[in-house]
């Protein structure tokens, strides 16, 4: 199975780097772009899903409400659920 191209876009540079972590990337992955901060996700083994999977858990965890987030060049948002 090929490897999408998958982008996370974000306002600050602190939610960046801590999705940076999440995802395993070094912070080599963080840019920036014209609307704030991108992380290049390199997905190497892991798949789609679990990447996901893991970038809501961390807007979750850290209070980040949404992110745009690109994959082979069309762009999603995806906004995590407040905490009750």
């Amino acid at each position: 199975m090929e490897r999408e191209d998958l982008a996370v876009h974000l306002h600050h540079l602190a939610d960046a780097k801590c999705v940076a972590e999440a995802l395993g990337q070094d912070d080599d992955a963080v840019e920036p772009s014209d609307q704030g901060w991108t992380v290049s996700v390199v997905q190497s083994s892991r798949e789609l899903p679990e990447i996901l999977s893991a970038l809501h858990a961390c807007l979750a965890e850290n209070d980040i409400r949404l992110v745009r987030v690109t994959i082979d060049g069309s762009t999603y948002a995806m906004e995590a659920q407040p905490a009750d």
